[in-house]
């Protein structure tokens, strides 16, 4: 195994080396695949790799994002009583916008209470009806 090969696989730790195989193997997918420097780096810049590597550091989130009932590719924030794709992106910019931080305050202070029930009609259309 190359210097190269090496490299990728200490940047990614969902893959492992099986030496007895002699390939490579994706702990999240179980997806094995030759040990060769453009066959990993293929895999490692593909869809379905960085889908997979998401949702796993998505699981490693605060007790007020939990998974959606309504959609099962989104995330549900129990403070601000939105959804949120499961990209590490759109989490990171809806843990730093200014909405989320201010519920994060008062609840830390003790004076917002959680949404616990998700919302199963839409609120644009909720609004709609009472005007």
């Amino acid at each position: 195994m190359d210097k190269v090969t090496k490299r990728l696989l200490k940047q990614n730790p969902e893959l492992e080396f099986l030496k007895d195989q002699g390939i490579v193997k994706c702990k999240l997918s179980g997806h094995e695949m030759a040990c060769k420097v453009d066959v990993i780096e293929c895999y490692v810049k593909g869809k379905r790799f960085r889908r997979l590597r998401d949702s796993h550091q998505a699981e490693k989130l605060p007790e007020h994002l939990s998974s959606s009932v309504l959609h099962k590719d989104k995330l549900f924030c129990s403070l601000t009583s939105s959804y949120i794709n499961c990209t590490t992106s759109n989490i990171e910019k809806h843990m730093t916008g200014r909405k989320y931080l201010r519920a994060l305050q008062q609840y830390e202070r003790g004076n917002f209470k959680l949404f616990l029930v998700q919302l199963e009609v839409p609120r644009s259309y909720l609004r709609a009806l009472q005007q």
